[in-house]
């Protein structure tokens, strides 16, 4: 446990994304969490790019995970309000490639819920 409360879970059983999200946020204004869900999602992303291109795969997570950088000092530019009938909160996304992000904004921290292919970006001209 630390300070705070929170079990610690070895390096070991961290995936290499929670652990990089986790090192990496602690120190900005707002803390960036990512939901399980979330991480697989961008794992299947980035594995579905690279079975095209390797260059792909990885120019998409690197663009995602600058993308999610940025919600650390101001999560709300650039972001829509996510239409939630039943959620309350600030529910919030942001379009990055062909991907729709959903986060959740809290007192000090931005939770990522999800990262799905958006909708708007797949329609034909």
């Amino acid at each position: 446990m630390d300070f705070k409360g929170n079990q610690k879970v070895p390096l070991s059983k961290r995936s290499f994304y929670q652990s990089w999200f986790l090192i990496t946020f602690v120190a900005m204004k707002y803390k960036v969490i990512m939901s399980d869900r979330a991480v697989s999602s961008l794992q299947r992303i980035v594995m579905s790019l690279k079975s095209v291109s390797l260059i792909g795969g990885e120019d998409a997570r690197t663009a995602i995970i600058n993308r999610i950088k940025r919600l650390t000092s101001n999560p709300t530019a650039g972001t829509r309000v996510a239409k939630f009938e039943k959620l309350v909160g600030d529910y919030r996304s942001f379009q990055i490639w062909d991907y729709r992000v959903y986060f959740k904004i809290e007192e000090s921290r931005v939770i990522v819920l999800e990262i799905i292919v958006d909708k708007d970006s797949t329609k034909s001209i």
